[in-house]
């Protein structure tokens, strides 16, 4: 299937950050105040740079099945979400001078399982593969945002990507943090943001 590029914001506005960062058991044992502390400074300094989504995202190590289940229904409560088939839902996160952020926490670190689930569901909806086109897999692939990151920003040396990512790493800006999980924070994700406002984006093409 053939990428295209209009879902790209026509104006450059940034619209979608992707962090991706820890593992699914270092998710687990983070506490609930940290939780809250990070999901709602992180929502705060998006909003306050007129960025709608925020999705979080684990590097590696996906939970097993009941403790995904456990973790997924604990930050319901933390974060007064709604839990969706991806995670934990939380909209708006904060308001501001904008809309307001939505955020995504999903625990899913294998990008190949949320990629093969996706197809799925198109199939258990009734689509035939002749229907299924880039708009309608991104539509559910990355929902609720339903459209693909414009930054992705990797917790980690430059030398490996995410495993919890497949589709969007193909046109997103890419922004590597070599800090550890517990040690990111809202001055960190600006700085990305600001690196990523520096760049020409070429959206997968490479300079001629």
């Amino acid at each position: 299937m053939a990428r295209t590029r209009h879902l790209a914001p026509p104006d450059g506005a940034l619209q979608h950050v992707v962090v991706v960062g820890g593992t699914g058991p270092g998710w687990e044992h983070f506490s609930d105040d940290a939780w809250r502390r990070r999901v709602r400074s992180f929502a705060a300094a998006l909003s306050e740079l007129g960025v709608p989504w925020l999705t979080l995202r684990p590097v590696t190590q996906t939970l097993s099945g009941a403790d995904e289940e456990r973790f997924v229904q604990r930050m319901a409560h933390v974060l007064s979400g709604e839990v969706t088939r991806d995670g934990i839902v939380c909209r708006p996160v904060i308001g501001g001078p904008n809309a307001g952020v939505t955020a995504l926490v999903s625990p899913q670190a294998d990008g190949q399982v949320r990629f093969a689930a996706a197809l799925d569901r198109l199939r258990r909806q009734g689509v035939c593969s002749e229907d299924v086109d880039e708009d309608l897999l991104v539509a559910t692939l990355l929902a609720p945002s339903g459209r693909e990151p414009d930054l992705v920003v990797v917790l980690g040396p430059p030398t490996r990507l995410p495993a919890s990512l497949v589709w969007e790493l193909a046109y997103a800006e890419l922004v590597f943090l070599d800090l550890a999980w517990d040690e990111l924070d809202a001055a960190h994700l600006q700085l990305a943001v600001d690196d990523y406002r520096r760049r020409d984006r070429r959206f997968g093409g490479v300079d001629s």
